[in-house]
């Protein structure tokens, strides 16, 4: 067994009190052990205790204690801010029993960046769901409209067209659904979103006055901001899309 095998198989053990592979789940904590077993393709899977060299891969191990520990503190820390929900991105993960427990412990729901992603965590038990991305094309719409219909589902998605919204409210009508729409404004990021001013306005009130949509407020991210190095030149990133907000929610509220 070579250096590094001993290191992995050491490392298996110690954090091996959850074991999340593409086909099976399992966790323990203290006393406590759950396992979720699912067919795999060749008819193996994994348990929690299995030697380094016994599990198949791919194979992720995941840390519960430490990431229950991580979940109670964001949910500690936004105790202050009584009117601000959060929604953890299950791209992060995409794991329905990871984005279950960020629910039992505070978050108010799941944003996905993809339809199938969305798709999935719907079959996976998450019903409210925010698509922090544009859907376009018609068999996406009729498969988000056909995501909007199933029961229990609360789901919204961004927009930053008039046509897209359009072609939005006319597949809803068609499949007798209701989806959230939220304006997305470009705060930096410039890959998508419409620019802090009246065109914000504009979407906003078509999304008031269109069937089979519903308007939820506005959409704000400039994820790049978080790989900026330095604390000083991230802050100040981080202020100047604070302010592009601003803008577009006085817009919003004072027009």
């Amino acid at each position: 067994m070579s250096n590094f095998t001993k290191l992995l198989h050491k490392t298996f053990h110690v954090f091996n009190r959850t074991l999340i592979h593409p086909y099976f789940v399992a966790s323990t904590s203290g006393s406590h052990h759950r396992s979720i077993r699912t067919n795999t393709m060749s008819g193996n899977s994994c348990r929690v205790g299995d030697g380094f060299q016994d599990i198949d891969t791919p194979a992720l191990l995941v840390d519960i204690v430490g990431m229950k520990a991580n979940m109670e503190k964001m949910r500690a820390q936004l105790k202050q801010y009584n009117k601000v929900a959060c929604r953890p991105h299950a791209k992060a993960h995409k794991c329905p029993p990871i984005a279950r427990m960020q629910m039992e412990l505070g978050a108010s729901g799941a944003c996905c960046q993809t339809l199938v992603e969305a798709e999935a965590m719907a079959a996976g038990g998450i019903k409210n769901i925010l698509i922090s991305n544009e859907v376009v094309g018609k068999g996406k719409l009729r498969r988000l409209a056909s995501l909007a219909r199933e029961a229990g589902v609360v789901l919204s998605v961004c927009v930053d067209s008039e046509g897209n919204l359009h072609d939005i409210s006319r597949v809803m009508q068609e499949f007798r659904a209701t989806v959230g729409i939220l304006i997305d404004v470009n705060v930096g990021g410039s890959r998508c979103g419409v620019a802090p001013g009246g065109a914000v306005l504009d979407l906003a009130k078509l999304a008031i006055e269109l069937p089979g949509v519903t308007f939820g407020g506005i959409h704000c991210y400039n994820g790049i901001n978080q790989h900026i190095r330095k604390a000083v030149d991230r802050g100040a990133a981080t202020a100047a899309v604070v302010e592009m907000t601003k803008q577009a929610l006085e817009v919003v509220i004072y027009r």
